[in-house]
């Protein structure tokens, strides 16, 4: 029994280090949780089974994990999601949540942003994930969105109207340990009682939490799906919509 032992993962194809084509026959050696190197197999020691854990992986291509940018964790892929939002509780919710991070991690994606889910279930699971208690991806998460009352997805926001009440709810996030913050800039499909074509936030309130996020060294997104609501943005300076 090799102790803490190195890996040797041998594959038919491995990605190259620009991710423009692909190594055939190739091994990635990895060390603990970091990748050591990656060597032909022809260049392996003779005694690379005594050293190391040698796992033959056979016709398969290997590449990096992915990263998905935009995720909520706990909502239904269903056509009935929306039902399901408005009334699931928050413990349907997690179990959601569970299954999809297990799901998305054993499919290759290694890092998700979370950027919109209820707090009793973002923060819980990031947790979870990072303790081993269960698998998953690496998570950053946002936590609830800020949207105005009845604006789009507020049946899992937090529901702030004026400018003092955008930068409340951001330090409330920042308090619970978001690692972002969410605004929805215009409403959007998902939501009846908003409109995709209208901003939600004027320019002045949305640069308020932007600076009350960089205070504390955190980034800002936004949903937006009009032109003027891209614009608004821009000109507050929201990291990423």
């Amino acid at each position: 029994m090799i102790s803490n032992p190195r890996r040797a993962f041998v594959a038919a194809r491995v990605a190259n280090g620009d991710l423009d084509g692909w190594l055939s026959d190739h091994a990635v050696i990895v060390e603990g949780e970091h990748i050591d190197s990656i060597v032909p197999r022809a260049q392996l020691p003779g005694d690379i089974g005594e050293t190391s854990e040698l796992v033959d992986l056979g016709d398969v291509s290997l590449l990096p994990g992915l990263i998905d940018a935009h995720c909520h964790m706990h909502c239904s892929a269903r056509p009935d999601a929306l039902q399901h939002a408005l009334t699931d509780t928050d413990q349907q919710l997690t179990m959601r949540a569970v299954s999809a991070m297990g799901k998305a991690l054993f499919a290759g994606t290694t890092t998700i942003r979370d950027i919109g889910s209820r707090n009793q279930v973002a923060f819980p699971i990031r947790e979870a994930i990072a303790s081993g208690t269960i698998p998953g991806p690496r998570l950053l998460v946002s936590g609830q969105p800020i949207t105005i009352t009845a604006g789009h997805c507020w049946f899992f926001s937090s529901q702030a109207d004026t400018t003092h009440e955008v930068v409340t709810a951001v330090r409330t996030q920042v308090r619970l340990g978001a690692d972002l913050i969410k605004v929805m800039a215009t409403g959007g499909m998902f939501t009846p009682t908003a409109n995709p074509a209208r901003p939600q936030y004027s320019t002045q309130t949305l640069q308020a939490a932007v600076e009350e996020a960089e205070r504390v060294g955190i980034p800002i997104v936004a949903h937006t799906l009009c032109a003027e609501g891209v614009e608004r943005c821009v000109d507050a300076g929201v990291h990423h919509h």
